[in-house]
């Protein structure tokens, strides 16, 4: 089976070249406006990404800032700690006596003896 072309007669052919040309000059005009309106589009969903990066990069700072805070508070808490312990450590137990000053009333107290003194 042979394929058949259409038969164009010869008095037609400029106005059937016009009504080509006219739609083809239709559908590059919608082309042309769906393209436009494409590039607003693409301009407002690059506009929307760069908005959202700009999100997740303050996002991602206030996180890198609370943890820092967080572990200056945990180290703020462990030296209070630490400081709360010496006070009540150095409560607990006589103060410092230097040698010295031990030997001397470990004197005095055995002169107080010898001179009956109690």
């Amino acid at each position: 089976m042979r394929l058949q072309l259409p038969q164009f007669e010869p008095v037609n052919a400029g106005a059937d070249h016009q009504q080509v040309r006219r739609g083809l000059e239709n559908k590059t005009g919608r082309l042309n406006k769906r393209f436009v309106s494409l590039m607003g589009e693409g301009e407002m969903w690059r506009q929307q990404l760069d908005k959202t990066q700009q999100r997740d990069l303050e996002y991602v700072q206030a996180q890198t800032q609370l943890r820092e805070t967080v572990q200056a508070r945990k180290r703020a808490q462990g030296e209070l700690l630490r400081m709360r312990t010496a006070v009540e450590s150095s409560r607990a137990r006589p103060p410092f006596v230097s040698v010295s000053a031990w030997a001397q009333r470990k004197s005095a107290k055995r002169g107080k003896r010898a001179c009956g003194y109690s």
